[in-house]
């Protein structure tokens, strides 16, 4: 039996092989979210939204991916995800202000979450200046998939 952390013989083309290593176990892991504002000046006007979430959850498959209407004025989606997948850490994807931010980090604290729990990012002022929607799609999901990586053990 493979211990937690050891190579994980697999076999390839049929000979044995060694690759990666075991994931630790599922009570170790911290879940991740990512949370994407669906505002109307937001991220959809710059980039095509299917291929951004198809990117996503391509490089994701285990990261819980809540599409939002707009944060400006609630962060219900936000404590919605945070209770619905158990989440531990979690990356918003919006365009706000600094008094959004506060009351996300006071939303992730009333359910038990440390501020430090949360990473805000812009993505769509990134890929804004990007002129092809393709391109801008695949700009962003790199630039969120950056932030959620961070966000990771």
């Amino acid at each position: 039996q493979v211990e937690e952390g050891e190579l994980d013989p697999i076999e390839r083309d049929g000979r044995p092989d060694v690759c990666g290593i075991i994931a630790p176990s599922q009570e170790t892991v911290l879940k991740t979210g990512l949370v994407l504002s669906r505002c109307t000046d937001g991220l959809a006007k710059v980039v095509n939204e299917d291929e951004l979430l198809s990117s996503l959850k391509a490089a994701h498959p285990d990261v819980s991916i809540t599409l939002a209407a707009c944060l400006c004025q609630t962060t219900e989606p936000i404590e919605q995800a945070i209770r619905e997948h158990r989440l531990e850490r979690v990356v918003v994807s919006a365009c706000i202000g600094s008094t959004a931010l506060q009351r996300f980090g006071d939303a992730l604290e009333r359910l038990g979450l440390d501020r430090q729990a949360l990473r805000v990012l812009d993505a769509r002022a990134q890929a804004e200046p990007i002129l092809d929607r393709h391109a801008a799609s695949g700009h962003a999901a790199r630039v969120i998939s950056d932030a959620v990586l961070k966000e990771r053990p």
